[in-house]
């Protein structure tokens, strides 16, 4: 799995801010960018975090959780879309996105003993189920 270079260059961009936000988006990235298929596009990647920073907060969830995450995403996004290389296939795709998204959760899930993991698996499989959603009503 290659890591793709646009979400590597654009965390080497936080990182330089220095600040402690953009330092921990920075490392966010990287993370994902480790773990995020081979052949996905920067454009579907900038809108899956477009759409999942507007995901709602599940019934019973933690409001104050997922407005973080939805800010957090909304950064993602930004950070994403200032750094993405023009679009090669068409445009961005919810559909590619949501399979980003699949592979982030498979790989959390894979840490069934690690809280952090399990935490982002419900996280990933709630915004996963949002985006597969709104790719249903873009196709």
């Amino acid at each position: 799995m290659s890591i793709p270079f646009t979400m590597l260059y654009a965390a080497d961009t936080l990182t330089r801010r220095g600040d402690p936000r953009a330092t921990a988006l920075a490392a966010t990235l990287t993370q994902l960018a480790a773990i995020t298929p081979e052949g996905e596009w920067d454009d579907d990647l900038s809108n899956g975090f477009l759409r999942a920073s507007t995901c709602p907060t599940p019934e019973g969830g933690n409001e104050t959780a997922c407005e973080a995450r939805r800010l957090t995403c909304k950064d993602l996004w930004m950070v994403t879309h200032e750094h993405s290389l023009p679009p090669l296939n068409g445009g961005p795709s919810l559909v590619r996105a949501a399979e980003v998204w699949q592979a982030w959760l498979t790989d959390a899930e894979s840490r069934p003993t690690d809280p952090r993991s399990v935490a982002m698996a419900a996280t990933f499989k709630r915004e996963l189920a949002w985006i597969q959603a709104a790719a249903t009503l873009e196709a």
